[in-house]
Formats: C-alpha cells, structure tokens, sequence
C-alpha cells in the first residue's frame, strides 16, 4: 500500500493535547495546578521563528488550550499589560523553559520524527 493510499483511507489525527502539572505552584497552593497545551502549527512555529525577543513565552502563549495567560482578570491581577508578560510574572525561568520544551515535543520538535529505509542490495 503506498502513502496516497494510507492517507486516503485513514481518517485526519486529532491533535495532541497533554497536561502538565506545575509542581511549584501545585505544592504552594495546596492543589494541582495543570496546564493544558496542545501542538503549534506550522504557521505559529515560523510566526514565533521570526520573533527576536521571548521565543519560550510565545511557544507557551501558542500552546496553551485554555487561554489562561490571555485571561483579563488574571492579567489584572498579576498587573501584567500583556499575556507574555503575564507569563512571565506567573512562571518562574525554569518552568518557561520546561513548559515551552514539551510544547516543542508536542510539535514534534526535539525528537526523532522519521526513520531512514535502507534497501537491500
């Protein structure tokens, strides 16, 4: 069967949602506190490429299901102008790094996404 095929008969993958748990704040609030994110799309990623400042923000900012750093109330709150701000003042350096590294994951970056087939001679 070849890949015309394959992709004709199969129906379209749902896209991958996961959730992460932020240890920090789940142990400073007494419960989980989870993130929910889901892949970018190839236009998020080479929007984000051509950005200069923030990149890991913006990476969070696509990723995020629910749209919690672009909630006015928590934005008041946090006194934070922007979402990417409001990222910044809830999230600690390394929880952006992390956060932002497993939507890479999620959009098949920093990991092995095709395998070579090597014929026979």
């Amino acid at each position: 069967m070849d890949i015309l095929d394959i992709m004709l008969r199969n129906e379209i993958p749902e896209t991958e949602k996961k959730e992460y748990k932020i240890k920090r704040l789940s142990e400073l609030y007494k419960t989980d506190v989870i993130l929910k994110l889901k892949p970018l799309t190839y236009s998020k990623v080479m929007e984000i490429k051509g950005m200069e400042n923030d990149m890991q923000v913006h990476i969070i900012l696509g990723g995020d299901c629910e749209g919690l750093f672009r909630n006015k109330e928590l934005m008041e709150k946090y006194n934070a102008a922007t979402p990417a701000e409001l990222v910044k003042k809830m999230l600690i350096p390394g929880e952006i790094e992390e956060i932002a590294k497993a939507i890479e994951v999620l959009s098949g970056y920093r990991k092995n996404t095709i395998d070579e087939i090597k014929k026979n001679k």
